[in-house]
């Protein structure tokens, strides 16, 4: 990591909820007009050509499909599911939401629903400083607004949370999104064990992860060529993990599992005019509940 810069990754995220922000909403839910703006100004121009194509979404959404390879389809997806996460977990009562890698996630300053909640994003510093210069004219719609940096292999998660005003005792919304399959199962594990011990019961725990490949991302080849790309720009795959072995983490520390969704099951909820079959369905989103 660079300092003031973001992470290639996060860029990336953030260029695919541009675009399908601006798509009709029977191809898309994701609905992020910060997007754009976090967008490093040399991936700008592509993003704004690239938005173009739902000028036309018959043609425009199977073009976009085959550019990203079905990624950027699966970002819009992940983000629509997450966002009612939120929401719910906001309807339920829950007050507080912790962000873990935030990454570039505008959450904060556009997801109406979560407005009565006090929002804690952790990150690394060089990601951080970047995003409080691109949002510094941009108001936070929720009550409180904390950026909490953090080196998640040194420092204590509890710790950099409570120096910023988070509460032990009170239920918590944890989000993990786009980071595990960049942990290695120790440092997993390790997270998990420091979200159980901050988390009061009725706190609730939702991340993404990336079982071992299938499809056409499982032939060795192109499984291969993915992981040099990934290597290439520093950011490798260390924590592909199986369903069956997450959900045993979780439970081993009080978690129960209330959902485990991929792509496709967002489709079919949220994007009438998208055949699910034809859905990458690499990542899923799994939702536990701290007993």
């Amino acid at each position: 990591m660079q300092a003031g810069h973001a992470s290639a990754t996060s860029s990336l995220v953030a260029m695919a909820r541009a675009i399908f922000d601006k798509a009709p909403r029977t191809y898309s839910a994701t609905h992020d007009p910060i997007a754009m703006k976090l967008i490093p100004r040399r991936m700008a121009q592509w993003t704004t050509a690239l938005q173009k194509a739902w000028n036309v979404p018959a043609l425009g959404y199977p073009a976009l499909k085959l550019i990203s390879l079905g990624l950027f389809e699966q970002v819009a997806l992940r983000t629509a599911a997450i966002d009612s996460v939120a929401i719910m977990a906001a309807q339920s009562g829950i007050k507080q939401l912790v962000i873990l890698g935030a990454g570039l996630d505008a959450r904060a300053y556009r997801l109406k629903g979560i407005e009565q909640t006090t929002v804690y994003e952790l990150d690394h510093p060089a990601t951080q400083q970047y995003k409080k210069r691109k949002t510094q004219d941009v108001a936070p719609l929720v009550r409180e607004h904390h950026f909490v940096a953090i080196d998640f292999a040194h420092d204590r998660l509890l710790a950099r949370l409570e120096d910023a005003g988070f509460v032990s005792g009170e239920r918590t919304l944890w989000l993990m999104e786009g980071v595990s399959m960049y942990l290695p199962r120790p440092a997993m594990e390790d997270t998990v064990a420091q979200v159980q011990a901050a988390s009061a019961p009725g706190s609730r725990f939702a991340i993404t992860y990336f079982p071992p490949l299938a499809g056409v991302f499982g032939i060795a080849p192109v499984r291969i060529t993915l992981r040099r790309i990934m290597e290439r720009m520093k950011e490798p795959f260390l924590g592909i993990i199986a369903t069956s072995d997450l959900h045993r983490l979780l439970a081993a520390h009080d978690f129960s599992i209330a959902t485990d969704e991929y792509p496709p099951d967002w489709a079919r909820r949220y994007t009438p005019a998208v055949n699910p079959k034809t859905v990458l369905g690499l990542e899923r989103l799994v939702v536990a509940e701290k007993q």
